[in-house]
C-alpha cells in the first residue's frame, strides 16, 4: 500500500449518501473518490491482485479511475458513502484500502451525522462535512503510518501507555513518573513519543483527557465541573482553557452543538 507524504485538499464533496449490496459488483472506473463506512454485513473486495474482507464497523478508501469487485458474503450489507474529489487528481492518498483499526470504529457516528447534515443541503452544513472529512482523511493516514513503527518501538511505551489510559483522572501524572515505570530517562520517553505518536507524553495525556470529555460531554446526567474532575483536570477553568485550545470551542459550546445535531 502506498502513501503519498503530499497534502491533498479536498476539491469538492459529491454526495454523501447510504447504499447497499445485494449481488456481486464490478467496478470497471470509480467516477470519483470515497471514504465509505460499513455499517452492516460482509463483503469481499478485489483490488487486482489484492483481496480485502469489509466488515461492519470498518472504512473503505475507493480511488478514483479504479476498478475491483465486491462479493457479497453477509446481508445485509449497508453502506454510508461520501463521495469526493482530491485538488490533485494524480496523487491519491493510498491505493483502495479497508481499514479495520479500532480507533477507526469510532467514527460510525460520525458518518450518521454528517450524512444528516449533507441532506439538509444547508450552505453552512455542507462546509462542516468538509471539515469533518478532513478528520477522516487524518484518522486514516495516521492509522497507516502508524504500522511502519516497529513492535519493539511501540512496546517500550506500552506500560505508560497502559497506566495512562487506566489513571486518566490522577492529576498528579507525571512524565517522571511514566519514564520510570518503562526504565527509561524523560529525554527518551518523550523521543519514542513522538516517534510512535508524533506528539510529546504530555499532549498525548492532554489529547486522551480531552477525548474523554468529549465522550461524558454527551450526557446529561454529569456536569461541566464533575466532567474536569474525571478527566484529570485540576479545575474548571484549566479544562475549558485546554478543551478550547484542543477543540476550538469552549466545553459548553461543544455540549450545545451536540445537543443540536442529535
Amino acid at each position: 500500500m502506498r502513501i503519498t507524504e503530499k497534502e491533498l485538499s479536498i476539491k469538492k464533496i459529491i454526495d454523501i449518501r447510504r447504499g447497499w449490496v445485494t449481488d456481486r459488483t464490478v467496478c470497471e472506473s470509480r467516477h470519483s473518490d470515497c471514504f465509505a463506512f460499513i455499517l452492516s454485513g460482509e463483503s469481499l473486495y478485489t483490488f487486482g491482485d489484492r483481496t480485502q474482507t469489509a466488515r461492519g464497523g470498518d472504512i473503505l478508501y475507493l480511488a478514483k479511475g479504479s476498478r475491483y469487485t465486491i462479493d457479497l458474503k453477509k446481508k445485509p450489507y449497508k453502506n454510508i458513502f461520501i463521495d469526493f474529489e482530491f485538488e490533485n487528481d494524480e496523487n491519491i492518498i493510498f491505493e483502495n484500502e479497508v481499514f479495520s483499526d479500532e480507533t477507526i470504529k469510532r467514527f460510525e457516528d460520525t458518518f450518521i451525522k454528517i450524512h444528516k447534515l449533507w441532506s439538509l443541503g444547508n450552505f453552512a452544513d455542507k462546509i462542516f462535512c468538509k471539515s469533518v472529512i478532513y478528520q477522516i482523511y487524518a484518522a486514516l493516514v495516521e492509522s497507516r503510518l502508524f504500522d511502519y513503527i516497529p513492535i519493539s518501538r511501540k512496546s517500550q511505551i506500552e506500560t505508560a501507555v497502559d497506566y495512562i489510559s487506566d489513571n486518566i483522572s490522577n492529576v498528579e501524572l507525571s512524565i517522571t513518573e511514566l519514564s520510570k515505570m518503562c526504565d527509561m530517562s524523560e529525554v527518551h520517553l518523550r523521543r519514542i513519543f513522538s516517534q510512535v505518536y508524533h506528539m510529546s507524553p504530555v499532549k498525548f495525556i492532554i489529547m486522551l483527557r480531552v477525548n474523554k470529555a468529549k465522550e461524558l460531554l454527551g450526557r446529561d446526567d454529569v456536569s461541566i465541573k464533575e466532567i474536569s474532575e474525571r478527566c484529570g483536570f485540576r479545575n474548571q477553568y484549566y479544562f475549558s482553557k485546554t478543551f478550547k485550545g484542543v477543540v476550538g470551542i469552549t466545553p459548553s459550546e461543544y455540549r450545545s452543538d451536540l445537543k443540536k445535531y442529535q
